[in-house]
């Protein structure tokens, strides 16, 4: 939103980052102590008399987010040179999708992404150590992708109080359930005592969500425009600089069919390198001579298809206020769209205001009316009662 205007919402670029457990079908399904266990032996000792994958996967999801938590932290004290001044985003937790963890978190500069991806990377390094030392859980692996979309244009939020079922009959909801969304992502922070669940729709996710199907232990998977942040990001690490944000190594499987995205024009696959270590694959790259491309080259690239693609949801990504690498330069199109939908959307606030307004206005007429009529009423019976009492004190009946 804008910050001197807190009613006009400003176009947001999101960051978001998956990591899906590899292998959770196989190990759900395997006994406790093999074929001729009994579903009632007590193999976990001292614990709840659940599956044993259950503690997997429930310690999973806390594992990793604490990790990624305390990543992020070490990260942002080891930035390159003028980062930290930048480097500012808060990623949170933003929904479980079976065994696929998620996070979100809004970008204020390309160098954000890099930085996130870093952290993130490093945290799924850290969980896979975490399976291999376990001997019931060596079996699992971890893989994940990463891709930004933009909002409220070309994608949106879903946003609703979670108190379904308790709504009282005057609350405030506006009865538009994108107006309505609206309204309660801008109040989203407030401390009004209720829960906003906030989700996100739309053509960017949907993408990101397709790629992440073409991920695996090794390769992380990166949208194009995502790619395009991180190789300028890359451009801005000194030579010089040693620290943890490393430039990181992209490569490219060329352009492959998605179902349903850009319209079936073929997408490009790029991926970041999240299995280092291991000697086999060091050995395989050298046979099928697989290398990293340059980020120029992947700049050079994107910026080419960016301006080549005739697809509508396929353009250069921007940040609003960020002066790095060119990044603020809005479209004008999109630029139109947003004085649109604020113009729209401040006409409902008043006409809403409006209609508040004049019920309330009704309703003290009302209240006014009924008192006037309830002191009419009383007055009559005892205005003849006090004459009652003046003919009873002229004859006498009372003192």
């Amino acid at each position: 939103m804008d910050q001197e205007n807190p009613a006009r919402f400003e176009p947001e670029l999101r960051l978001f980052l998956s990591a899906d457990i590899v292998g959770s079908t196989a190990f759900k399904q395997l006994t406790r102590r093999g074929a001729s266990a009994r579903l009632d032996d007590n193999s976990l000792p001292g614990k709840v008399p659940v599956e044993s994958w259950v503690y997997a996967i429930s310690g999973f999801f806390r594992e990793f987010s604490t990790g990624f938590q305390r990543k992020w932290a070490l990260i942002k004290k080891d930035l390159p040179d003028d980062w930290a001044a930048v480097v500012k985003a808060e990623p949170k937790f933003w929904k479980g999708r079976g065994d696929e963890i998620l996070y979100s978190a809004r970008l204020t500069d390309p160098r954000e992404a890099l930085a996130l991806i870093r952290a993130w990377v490093e945290t799924m390094h850290e969980q896979r150590s975490k399976f291999q030392t376990r001997d019931d859980e060596a079996i699992l692996d971890i893989k994940g992708s990463a891709w930004i979309a933009g909002f409220p244009i070309n994608n949106a939020f879903v946003c609703f109080e979670n108190n379904f079922g308790d709504t009282p009959e005057n609350s405030d909801i506006h009865d538009d359930p994108v107006i309505s969304a609206f309204e309660l992502y801008r109040n989203k922070c407030d401390s009004n005592g209720h829960q906003i669940v906030v989700d996100y729709i739309g053509p960017s996710i949907d993408t990101g969500f397709r790629i992440a199907t073409l991920a695996t232990p090794r390769k992380f998977i990166i949208s194009v425009d995502l790619a395009y942040l991180v190789a300028y990001a890359a451009l801005d690490i000194k030579s010089t600089y040693q620290g943890g944000v490393r430039k990181p190594e992209i490569y490219f499987d060329g352009r492959v069919s998605l179902k349903g995205v850009t319209g079936g024009c073929a997408y490009p696959c790029f991926w970041l390198d999240a299995g280092k270590g291991d000697r086999l694959n060091e050995h395989e790259d050298k046979l099928s001579n697989l290398r990293p491309v340059t980020h120029e080259m992947v700049r050079d690239f994107c910026d080419e298809y960016f301006k080549s693609s005739q697809h509508r949801f396929v353009m250069r990504p921007f940040i609003q206020h960020c002066g790095f690498g060119h990044f603020d330069n809005v479209p004008q199109r999109h630029d139109e769209l947003m004085n649109q939908l604020n113009s729209y959307l401040a006409a409902e606030n008043l006409k809403r205001a409006k209609e508040t307004s004049d019920i309330k206005a009704n309703d003290d007429s009302e209240i006014s009316d009924s008192i006037s009529s309830a002191d009419a009423g009383t007055s009559i019976p005892d205005f003849v009662s006090l004459l009652d009492k003046l003919r009873k004190i002229q004859q006498g009946d009372i003192d």
